[in-house]
């Protein structure tokens, strides 16, 4: 030591004192993993007080997740689903009014066949007040008429939303299900479950082979009011399960035609 230089002793001091607390690093990092769960959370905790102490002000960023409850998808496939509903009205007769439901991006429509003029001059009222004229197209033998809108719709280049189809032969036993309908006063909002489904063949012979047996009718607990018209059963995700036909002999309130047996109803270009 005496033969060093004192630059020597001060490089020779710095390379020990390096040394040195890379050694303390090494043995604090194992002590660490060797100590119990609530001596490394008090540390944890120190820690993040010291970093606190030393920026003070800084903001202190806190993930909290919020469950999504079943009440949340209620509501938001309500809202979903409102703004594709519309109330036809025909001209020719003041007292007719109609539900229908827009399934297309170009605006078609969906809607019962009860009580249908195919020569009336109708027109559909849409979720934002707008009034358009529509059309009707051939119904004939359908359980569903068919309208499409024309005239001013296009020239305002009015944005339609449409309802989701859903899969129903997905349905389950037990499932929860939303009705929605409208009366005089505004929409109509039932929730239940689906208490039982009625199976057939599958009359798609390819596809038999996998699903051999496809629902014909949904089955609720729900009993729709009175003065409400239109009926369409929804899931959790706000896609449309079923209709509320009277036009295909489902008087019952409280049961629905599956969608997939109305989709081919429905132009492939629309769909």
């Amino acid at each position: 030591m005496e033969e060093l230089t004192k630059s020597q002793i001060i490089l020779l001091t710095l390379l020990v004192s390096f040394i040195t607390s890379i050694a303390t690093g090494i043995v604090t990092v194992s002590l660490l993993d060797q100590a119990p769960p609530g001596v490394t959370q008090t540390i944890n905790r120190v820690v993040q007080t010291t970093v606190e102490k030393v920026v003070p002000g800084q903001p202190t960023i806190v993930t909290k997740e919020v469950p999504v409850t079943e009440e949340d998808l209620i509501v938001s496939a309500v809202n979903q689903d409102s703004k594709s509903l519309v109330h036809i009205k025909d001209a020719d007769v003041p007292s007719f009014s109609q539900l229908g439901l827009v399934v297309s991006k170009d605006g078609l429509i969906l809607s019962d066949n009860i009580a249908f003029n195919p020569n009336g001059k109708f027109s559909a009222v849409f979720s934002d007040g707008k009034s358009y004229p529509i059309l009707a197209m051939q119904t004939t033998g359908k359980a569903v008429s068919l309208f499409k809108t024309a005239g001013d719709s296009s020239k305002d280049k009015y944005v339609f939303n449409p309802a989701i189809l859903s899969d129903s032969n997905t349905i389950r036993l037990g499932q929860t299900v939303i009705s929605l309908g409208a009366n005089d006063t505004g929409n109509v909002v039932g929730v239940g479950v689906i208490s039982g489904i009625t199976m057939i063949d599958n009359p798609d012979a390819e596809k038999a082979k996998t699903v051999p047996k496809i629902p014909s009718l949904i089955k609720t607990n729900l009993n729709p009011d009175d003065g409400a018209s239109g009926y369409y059963l929804l899931n959790l995700s706000g896609e449309i399960i079923g209709i509320h036909l009277v036009g295909d002999g489902t008087t019952s309130r409280n049961t629905y035609t599956p969608v997939n047996l109305i989709k081919d109803q429905i132009p492939a270009s629309s769909n």
